[in-house]
């Protein structure tokens, strides 16, 4: 994993280093007069040594100004803030940050004793530590000054004589904090901050009536407006939006030009900003002619030895590296390195970064010796600079690792990986207490390649060095299923505060859903096509926000709770006596050397307390694996449907297959385990080991137990979650054609669910009444039996929780069009449907995006309310998850197909078992295909028996399948469900 740095893009004006300190008029002395006069001058005097990169210089005028400041003022006067300031943001530039923040510390603490009558210098200051922060990795830090700040500025009302001012650094602050908000990958809150910038700034550039009477000149103005394009611009490259992008910056350098000329060096920076774009967008031809612009330019302006020009010059290496022109690419950054060691310090960040890439590109000329050398020099100064914990040590760690792989040394190199790990693990659980799910998936989804490298380097090392296993097991013990935990957190805090702002967040978050799920499943007419996804987006943006305040509220109930718990020996406690824990692992398939993708492949870490050994197994590529998991589904699809095509040898055949793969590289590791503990990853989620058939020719299902988990942590996380006492609710039978309320007027639906109907499933009253049954008499349970109407959306989502869920009724499951149609007909307890985006509206067609959104069950009145354009009784995962069943000890969905969805590796699959899970129950059983109607009941009514009897959840359902597998041999009939979570 190698990672270059780019520098001084898309922040250009929006970082506030002078603290705006408005003083009153105070009468001195003539001589003191002078005095502060000369002071005023020599401020001057350092800022433009600061502004031509001669920082040692600016730092000694700075400090001698601050000399001069206490000895006019007095050691605890407001006004020297403005030298603290002064000193502090040199102090920045040179990369002295821990120094800065004294500074800025006391430039705050100074100012903050005038909070009353001069909140806008406490903004100020409080924005310039933000800044700080923000470069220190410190984003909490940062928000929280940001936020600070801008409350002193909104309270600053009309009346006030400074309101002006503080409309204007109110508008600053937003900008800045929209920046940190990009940073951090938080786009849905940073872009309508970015976006009433831009709006702002387009109207003033117009001018009002009085300025075109008197024909003011707007330049200025309108230079703010290109400086809002380009940083909104900034904001879209990372979201992918390039055109929109390109449209803006494109606009912003045209006003640059129009008003400023070519030779300006803000009109550099706006063409170097393009080219950057047009380097992202495998444009050479485009970026190239500019970047010789600004270069030339940049020569004019500040001569050859300036910090910019080393941007510039970087920027242009990285473009030919990129080509392959390596040599030309070495030229140009080893000038821009030289640059910087001359004119910021050779320990400076700055320097550090130009020197990073510098190695990068050794790197990829595979000349390790000198990216080493580079590296280490890089990664102690940044070490120096930032402190050992910040997320660029990270990126230069792995750098250095590369490096050291590409020598053979991959000893320390494995060490290396281990502590950027470390700090991508801290500065993760940091983010994730700001972070929506989204947010934190696409955050993920970055990072988890580095975990998937040290996977793999660990299968390098295994050999020689076991105990590099165990910490490799640790850390994906850290990070498999990390975004689920950390939503799932939201019902426990609301369960241990009382904070009526939290609860009323998870409210609303679950009405904002159900709303989302409603207008997703409608196809609007044309004319009210705009107005529907102008709705859908602020609802998006609204859950977004929602998500992200409910992070916040239960950080005290975080990650470091259960992730930090949680080891092979906290494990080890955990699992049964006979249990193996058998964990997976789809990573992407690399060659260290020379460092080469080739597809994906299976890892699997087998874990045996009893023998105290982890074992780290290489199950093969995924191309192998994954097309036999996709046949053996569409085998028993065809079994499902009735196609007289279904080959039941075949299927055998596959079982076998798959039992080779999977099971039985693992074989050898377990002599005396009775019971295996699954946690799957990629497709692996899609199928039950249970019908994999061994060389002897018995089921899986028949050598052992098997239960899933999401992740390991789960155990630990499910030992802490009590059960909820609560009566039993049985939900069977719906009355699907039932009337709910006023009939309403026709709406249009997506086109899947056009004409869908969903026929009655009398076995599942049969099933119900025997589960009931024993439930009262055997178990002595309270149970609630809601049939026909009475079986609605209504009671699923009412006050009261159960202790037990049972659900019987059809499920369905969306998906994508090519993949096959409906999987069955009234003997089954399901339906498929395929998203062919063709409808009968001429609007475009409603993208059903959100996986949450395309699987679920029905409930009474789902025909009807259909037929009308509406969703009551139509139960999506996304609605699931408003639904509040922590220490819910079973949820059993007895539908077709309720634990298939998208599959996300490292995340699980998303769909109604994820729902179910993070609405906090403790066991959920559901089903990985369509299933018979008939036979399930029997399946369903002797797992209920079993349990009757004091049979563990996980056994009961084995010896269930058992039971169906001795009067069914085919494993359609017995093999579709699972259990996941306690087994208990």
């Amino acid at each position: 994993m190698i990672t270059a740095f780019k520098r001084g893009i898309f922040l250009v004006g929006m970082l506030l280093l002078t603290v705006l300190i408005l003083t009153p008029s105070i009468t001195f002395s003539s001589d003191i007069s002078a005095q502060i006069d000369d002071l005023v001058a020599r401020r001057r005097l350092a800022q433009s040594y600061a502004a031509a990169g001669r920082l040692d210089e600016a730092l000694v005028q700075a400090q001698r100004n601050l000399a001069t400041a206490r000895a006019l003022f007095g050691n605890e006067h407001r006004d020297v803030a403005i030298s603290l300031d002064q000193v502090a943001s040199i102090l920045r530039k040179q990369g002295r940050y821990v120094e800065s923040e004294g500074y800025y510390q006391q430039a705050l603490q100074m100012v903050s004793n005038y909070r009353a009558e001069l909140p806008l210098d406490v903004a100020s200051a409080l924005q310039n530590l933000a800044g700080l922060y923000r470069g220190m990795g410190r984003y909490r830090d940062a928000e929280t000054c940001y936020l600070d700040a801008l409350r002193l500025c909104k309270g600053v009302g009309p009346e006030h004589d400074q309101y002006r001012y503080a409309v204007s650094a109110g508008n600053d602050i937003s900008a800045n904090l929209a920046m940190l908000y990009r940073e951090q990958g938080r786009y849905a809150e940073a872009e309508p901050l970015l976006k009433a910038a831009l709006d702002r700034a387009q109207k003033a550039a117009q001018g009002d009536w009085l300025s075109k009477q008197m024909n003011l000149s707007m330049d200025q103005l309108q230079l703010d407006q290109a400086l809002q394009m380009i940083n909104l611009a900034g904001l879209y490259i990372p979201m992918k939006r390039y055109a929109e992008a390109e449209t803006l910056m494109v606009g912003a350098v045209a006003i640059q030009r129009r008003l400023l000329g070519d030779n300006d060096p803000r009109v550099a920076q706006g063409m170097h900003n393009l080219a950057s774009l047009y380097i992202d967008t495998d444009r050479p031809q485009l970026a190239e002619p500019l970047l010789q612009q600004a270069i030339e330019t940049a020569i004019q302006v500040y001569g050859p030895e300036h910090p910019e020009l080393a941007t510039y010059l970087d920027t242009l290496a990285t473009l030919y590296r990129k080509e392959g022109a390596y040599q030309q690419a070495l030229l140009l950054s080893r000038r821009a390195v030289a640059i910087d060691e001359a004119a910021l310090g050779p320990a400076h960040g700055g320097t550090a970064n130009l020197r990073n890439n510098l190695a990068v590109l050794y790197l990829q000329m595979e000349n390790f010796i000198e990216a080493e050398k580079l590296l280490r020099k890089t990664l102690a100064d940044s070490e120096a600079n930032l402190g050992l914990q910040h997320p660029e040590v990270s990126t230069k760690l792995t750098n250095l690792a590369s490096a050291l792989i590409g020598q053979g040394q991959d000893k320390e190199a494995h060490q290396l990986y281990a502590r950027a790990l470390a700090i991508e693990e801290r500065t993760r659980d940091d983010l994730f207490q700001l972070f929506s799910e989204d947010q934190k998936l696409n955050y993920l989804q970055e990072r988890m390649i580095l975990v998937q490298f040290y996977l793999l380097h660990t299968r390098l090392l295994a050999g020689s060095n076991p105990s590099a296993v165990r910490e490799a097991f640790e850390v994906w013990l850290r990070w498999k299923g990390i975004v689920m935990e950390s939503q799932g957190r939201y019902l426990e805090a609301l369960t241990k505060t009382d904070n009526p702002a939290l609860q009323a967040s998870f409210d609303n978050l679950a009405s904002v859903r159900q709303e989302l799920a409603r207008l997703r499943i409608m196809q609007p007419t044309s004319s009210a096509a705009a107005q529907h996804r102008q709705t859908i987006t602020a609802l998006e943006d609204r859950k977004t926000g929602l998500e992200a305040q409910l992070s916040r509220g239960s950080a005290a109930y975080g990650l470091a709770s259960v992730a930090g718990q949680v080891d092979s020996q906290s494990l080890a406690r955990m699992l049964p006596k006979g249990a193996a824990y058998v964990d997976f692992a789809l990573v992407r398939d690399l060659e260290f050397r020379p460092l080469t993708f080739q597809g994906y492949r299976y890892l699997v870490f087998l874990y045996r307390p009893d023998k105290g050994k982890i074992e780290l197994l290489d199950l093969g590529p995924a191309a192998e694996l994954e097309p036999i998991v996709a046949a053996y589904r569409a085998e028993i699809k065809k079994k499902a449907i009735g196609d007289v095509q279904h080959d039941s040898q075949r299927l055998g055949t596959l079982a076998e297959t798959l039992y080779r793969k999977v099971i039985g590289p693992l074989t050898p590791y377990l002599q005396g385990v009775s019971q295996l503990i699954v946690s799957p990853d990629g497709v692996l989620n899609l199928v039950p080991f249970e019908v994999f058939k061994g060389p002897d020719q018995r089921y899986l299902v028949e050598q052992y137990a098997v239960h899933y988990l999401p992740s390991g942590r789960d155990l630990v996380r499910l030992a802490n979650t009590p059960r909820h006492s609560g009566d039993a609710l049985v939900l069977a039978d719906p009355d699907y054609d039932l009337q709910l309320g006023q009939k309403l007027p026709r709406r249009e639906m997506v086109a899947p669910l056009q004409g869908v109907h969903f026929d009655r499933l009398p076995d599942t009253r049969v099933e119900a009444d025997a589960i009931v049954a024993l439930l009262r008499r055997q178990k002595g349970e309270k149970v609630r039996r809601l049939l026909g109407a009475e079986a609605s959306e209504q009671a699923l989502f009412g006050k009261v929780q159960p202790g037990l869920l049972h659900l019987a009724t059809h499920g369905f499951f969306l998906q994508g069009e090519g993949d096959g149609a409906g999987d069955g007909d009234g003997a089954n307890r399901g339906i498929k449907l395929v998203l062919t985006g063709r409808t009968e509206s001429t609007a475009p067609a409603t993208p059903i995006d959100n996986p949450m959104l395309r699987s679920g069950i029905v409930l009474a009145g789902v025909n009807r309310s259909l037929e009308q354009g509406g969703d009551e009784g139509l139960i999506t995962a996304e609605k699931i998850l408003g639904l509040r069943l922590l220490g819910t000890d079973l949820v059993t969905l007895s539908a077709c197909e309720t634990g298939v969805g998208d599959v996300r590796a490292g995340e699980g699959v998303f769909g109604l078992k994820r729902a179910f899970i993070l609405a906090g129950a403790r066991t959920v059983v559901l089903s990985l295909w369509s299933v018979p109607s008939q036979e399930t009941t029997e399946l369903m009514t002797e797992f209920y028996r079993q349990m009757a009897t004091g049979v563990a959840k996980a056994e009961a359902l084995r010896q269930a399948q058992l039971a169906m597998l001795r009067k069914y041999p085919h494993p359609f009939y017995w093999g579709a469900f699972q259990l996941v979570g306690s087994p208990d």
